[in-house]
């Protein structure tokens, strides 16, 4: 679905280019009548200073004003020759050329069409019973290419106090400690974070140094982590994991799953309404098709 739509961004993009190359005349034209004298031709193609003030408008100083009149005005030219020499050279491409902005045209329309139609369905809210059963039919796509871990963690410097305190409060894990922690972390901390959320290992590793011969024992620790280096001193509660070649936990892909249920049920949206809009018009007569 999303592959579609970047494919259909670039025909836009490409119709865009189609409509600025057969409208290169768009800031000129043919003599308006008397009273408005053109700064510049090309063939029969002019331009003049009411499509300049209309391009530049008042947001400019006296001098920028005059340096981009310059440009537009060499711009201007050097599109309507190129656009010229085209048409000579390539007289048989007009039909091609018009038919492509019509068939851009249309994928436009469809596609804003299509995103009207997902905007219509505005239901997000995924069951977990349907989590689970997406889950355990897939579960061959959900095996870990690399270490997880769910975790809450404090740094700290290795001069703060009531270092007793944060192992204690951490290894507790009640309400009334959480909050005293939080407090601490708020005063003492050098980062933290009391909410265990899922990260890959690597990503983790980043935050806290973990010896490489101590990561299967950090992974699979039931207990608080502490490890040190010359100047913090780390705190680890790990809540759960997953080992690379290991089925992922359910709780880790919950919201990947979440996401193509989504999906899954906006495609089947736009399909259930083409296909009536296409008895609506069968119903009504509003096609034929000859043989």
């Amino acid at each position: 679905m999303i592959y579609r739509y970047f494919a259909v961004f670039s025909m836009l993009l490409m119709f865009c280019c189609f409509c600025l190359l057969s409208a290169c005349n768009l800031f000129g034209g043919k003599d308006t009548g008397e009273g408005n004298e053109p700064i510049a031709r090309v063939f029969n193609n002019f331009l003049y200073q009411e499509d300049l003030e209309k391009m530049l408008g008042d947001n400019y100083s006296a001098e920028d004003s005059a340096n981009l009149s310059d440009y537009y005005v060499y711009d201007w030219v050097h599109r309507n020759l190129l656009l010229k020499k085209a048409e000579l050279e390539l007289p048989n491409s007009k039909e091609e050329i018009e038919q492509k902005i019509e068939d851009y045209r249309a994928s436009l329309l469809l596609f804003l069409y299509e995103q009207r139609l997902l905007e219509e369905n505005t239901d997000t809210l995924v069951r977990t019973t349907d989590i689970n059963e997406y889950y355990q039919e897939h579960k061959e796509s959900f095996i870990l290419r690399e270490n997880i871990l769910k975790a809450q963690f404090v740094i700290l410097k290795k001069e703060s106090p009531q270092l007793d305190s944060v192992r204690y409060w951490m290894k507790d894990g009640s309400e009334s400690s959480m909050k005293a922690l939080q407090t601490y972390c708020f005063q003492y901390a050098m980062n933290f974070s009391l909410t265990p959320v899922w990260s890959t290992f690597e990503e983790f590793s980043q935050e806290i140094p973990i010896p490489e011969e101590e990561i299967n024992t950090f992974l699979t620790s039931s207990s608080l982590y502490e490890t040190k280096d010359g100047v913090n001193i780390y705190f680890v509660n790990i809540s759960e994991y997953g080992l690379q070649g290991n089925l992922a936990p359910m709780d880790y892909k919950r919201g990947e799953i979440s996401k193509v249920l989504i999906n899954k049920r906006r495609i089947e949206h736009i399909k259930k309404r083409k296909k009536e809009i296409y008895k609506e018009a069968l119903d009504k007569n509003q096609y034929e098709v000859f043989n």
